[in-house]
């Protein structure tokens, strides 16, 4: 999965018409990438934001994301 079917999918979970449990589906992708020590510090990051995002948050602090990564998060916001 690339990072940007990652966004897509979570644009989709957010949306009105998604399916019944796709939100709660990417909590646990996302949950994971957030807490997984292994990973590079900046999608531990965006694993964070992208959980707030499925929980409705539609300003999610993006301090700790690179420009190139809350750049993205904001045009995915904005299509929300």
């Amino acid at each position: 999965m690339t990072l940007d079917d990652l966004f897509g999918l979570v644009a989709t979970a957010c949306s009105p018409a998604a399916p019944v449990g796709l939100g709660e589906q990417f909590f646990g992708l996302t949950r994971g990438l957030a807490g997984d020590a292994r990973l590079p510090a900046e999608i531990r990051g965006l694993g964070r934001v992208l959980n707030e995002v499925l929980a409705g948050k539609r300003d999610p602090d993006l301090s700790a994301l690179p420009p190139e990564l809350a750049d993205k998060v904001r045009a995915m916001l904005a299509g929300l």
